[in-house]
């Protein structure tokens, strides 16, 4: 299954904690796990089920800039989530986003019935999905289309999502590594989201030739084309 991670803002954080919410150079195998989540209408405490059987590569066609929001808060106090008013001393936070960054991703199953029902609810979620953080909103379907591929396989013929041409047409690709070497990062989700339990897992982090598309000015959306599903919310 394949798609596509674009908006003006995206978070992937991998050690946010309290006045500090960083954000990782590409998305994370959790937070896309957590957006099909989303648009398979799971929730919080709901356990992953078979979305823990799901593998996920990333493509970065944009990889954005990095975006500091320093925050100054309750100059005249404010409430904390135990229900405590500090007053007197302001709380500081620093929010780190990455700006203008266009991913493709795909994700594979086991079973291929599981990869159409998460593509079309990419298209159709249940809830409101976010790239990452909930104010850094999609700027269309996340939804591509479905591929028979492995997934760092896939991302090496989808042609290149972004809306800028690369000088030189390469893309960095992060995918989880068959042998069990490469870097260690720790983002797998287990058990249910509300829980904030992650392991580890290895991946390989390699550059590829980027494939661009057969006509540039082509909508890579494909918004311009008028659908006959009646149901389909981005009908023209």
């Amino acid at each position: 299954m394949l798609g596509r991670l674009d908006g003006p803002l995206q978070a992937w954080g991998t050690h946010s904690r309290f006045e500090l919410r960083d954000t990782g150079r590409y998305p994370t195998f959790s937070g896309i796990t957590g957006v099909i989540a989303a648009a398979l209408g799971y929730d919080r405490e709901q356990p992953l089920g078979p979305l823990a059987d799901i593998d996920v590569a990333v493509r970065a066609d944009d990889p954005g800039r990095m975006l500091r929001d320093y925050q100054t808060v309750g100059v005249g106090g404010w409430l904390s989530a135990s229900g405590k008013v500090t007053t007197g001393q302001p709380k500081l936070s620093e929010r780190f986003y990455l700006s203008g960054a266009v991913f493709a991703f795909a994700v594979g199953h086991p079973d291929p019935g599981m990869l159409e029902e998460i593509e079309h609810a990419l298209r159709r979620p249940h809830w409101p999905v976010y790239l990452g953080r909930r104010c850094c909103m999609p700027a269309a379907p996340l939804g591509i289309g479905l591929s028979a591929q492995h997934p760092a396989a896939a991302l090496e013929t989808l042609p290149y999502q972004g809306h800028r041409p690369r000088t030189p047409p390469t893309a960095t690709v992060v995918a989880t590594s068959g042998d069990g070497t490469g870097t260690t990062v720790q983002d797998v989700p287990v058990g249910a989201f509300a829980d904030r339990v992650y392991l580890t897992r290895k991946v390989r982090v390699h550059t590829i030739a980027l494939p661009q598309p057969e006509n540039r000015h082509a909508d890579p959306y494909g918004l311009s084309r008028r659908s006959d599903d009646a149901d389909d919310p981005y009908r023209l």
